[in-house]
């Protein structure tokens, strides 16, 4: 079942100001779930001024500029609810009071991404997109194209992504799997904008050559196990400072937890021991999975 808003102009007369006028609003009405919301103008008027003005179907010369201006405001309002494939308030509102060509700058989105990243204290995550739109910077500049500041993502095309990758890798010597990191951030940012209809999909510039598109270059890495003989060199390695002997022993620490993260060190307490297990949730994924996978470390006693 398709959900819309239905619109008005509204006089808000619960509360008088000291000229005896009162707010003009746009009035939002859902009904289900059943809402309302109203969104302040830049009107106060009287009863008389508001019947005038927007309730007469012919209203005298001095109050049809107002009357004109009002109908901007419902129709501007009209014209995002339409835009809509289905109303929430949250996506209204950033529509309503965003300035034109904010929503589909890529250096705004990346802003209010990574604020909302720390919000949620995802710091690694908000420096890899920290990086990655200052690595879309320092290319702008070198390619003399435009500033980061008017990058549209309208502007990123399948070509845009192979001169940015030919840039990172041959000029700044960078390895695919840093540029492999910094698209997936960047094409993720891009399927936020898409879903929040900020951005059309016809403009994503992500798939496979064969359509025509721009396809991330994939690196595999190769996993090195160190030889029993380099765990026992670095087992009996004599530290040489204290901050060197709490590194080693967090390094053993997570080693024996199968590659514990430090985050997750950091955060165990003492109810995740039980004598004879560890047991923690990981907090790279615990913002991003719905289905939450305790981890078991056993603990051995020799």
């Amino acid at each position: 079942m398709e959900i819309k808003a239905h619109i008005s102009i509204y006089l808000d007369t619960r509360r008088k100001k000291n000229d005896g006028t009162f707010p003009v609003k746009l009035r939002v009405f859902q009904s289900y779930p059943k809402q309302q919301k109203l969104y302040a103008t830049a009107f106060n008027m009287t009863q008389q001024e508001f019947d005038s003005t927007w309730t007469n179907d012919h209203p005298r010369q001095e109050y049809r500029e107002n009357r004109a201006k009002l109908y901007e405001i419902e129709y501007k309002a009209q014209q995002i609810i339409d835009a809509m494939a289905f109303f929430t308030f949250e996506l209204f509102e950033k529509r309503l009071f965003m300035k034109p060509g904010i929503g589909s700058n890529v250096k705004r989105q990346f802003d209010l991404n990574i604020e909302s990243l720390l919000k949620s204290e995802q710091y690694g995550t908000s420096e890899c997109y920290t990086l990655c739109i200052k690595s879309l910077e320092a290319f702008l500049k070198y390619s003399k194209s435009t500033y980061i500041e008017n990058l549209q993502f309208q502007e990123i095309s399948p070509g845009f992504l192979k001169e940015y990758e030919k840039y990172m890798v041959i000029h700044k010597g960078r390895s695919y799997t840093t540029v492999s990191i910094y698209l997936r951030t960047l094409r993720a940012l891009f399927n936020k904008v898409i879903k929040e209809e900020l951005v059309k999909r016809e403009y994503y510039p992500f798939g496979s050559k064969k359509d025509g598109k721009y396809e991330i270059p994939y690196s595999q890495k190769v996993k090195k196990a160190m030889t029993n003989a380099q765990l026992k060199t670095l087992f009996e390695s004599e530290p040489q400072t204290p901050e060197q002997e709490k590194a080693k022993d967090f390094w053993f620490f997570s080693y024996s937890c199968s590659g514990m993260n430090m985050k997750d060190i950091l955060q165990l307490r003492c109810k995740d021991f039980d004598g004879e297990t560890i047991k923690f949730y990981r907090a790279k994924t615990i913002n991003t999975t719905r289905n939450k996978k305790e981890l078991t470390v056993y603990l051995n006693y020799y």
